[in-house]
């Protein structure tokens, strides 16, 4: 079978609400057009209150936070190539306020008949569980304090692959 058939048959629609993991998206100027039932489920949110509002709108932040995230974007955007956040604390509006948690983001260009970045794709996982209590000590290297080692590790390497790459795309 062609794979311009098999197309004509999926509803992706169907299959983008169906995936377990949340993930978000986005227009060039960080406007939200869609979001999956994951998404919705780990945000608290309502599909109504998302579409057509700017990220940073729907989840303010700032400082470091925000700083990290919008420049994630805008990589994504600007260069047209992925870019992953391993570890990002980011709050995100709660009933009382805002509510703070740890996240993992991916976010992957998609690009349009010009050959633009048209759509950003977020994939975002909320990995507070994972995050050590303020009160445990930082050197724990069993269970979460494990955990919490290695994506402190990831999100190093990550920037460290992220800077090797910019440097070579600059020669």
């Amino acid at each position: 079978m062609i794979f311009g058939e098999v197309v004509n048959r999926v509803n992706f629609e169907a299959v983008f609400n169906s995936l377990p993991t949340p993930t978000m998206v986005m227009d060039a100027d960080f406007n939200i057009v869609a979001m999956n039932e994951a998404y919705l489920e780990v945000t608290g949110r309502e599909r109504d209150s998302l579409l057509g509002v700017n990220v940073f709108e729907a989840f303010p932040a700032e400082g470091e936070s925000r700083r990290r995230l919008q420049e994630s974007f805008e990589r994504v955007r600007d260069q047209g190539v992925a870019d992953i956040l391993p570890v990002l604390h980011y709050p995100i509006p709660g009933a009382d306020g805002p509510v703070q948690r740890a996240w993992s983001c991916t976010h992957v260009p998609v690009l349009g008949a010009d050959g633009k970045v048209a759509f950003l794709v977020q994939n975002t996982q909320d990995i507070s569980k994972f995050e050590l209590p303020q009160a445990e000590p930082a050197s724990a290297s069993e269970g979460r304090g494990g955990i919490q080692n290695r994506l402190e590790m990831v999100e190093v390497l990550n920037q460290t692959v992220l800077a090797t790459a910019h440097h070579l795309d600059r020669l």
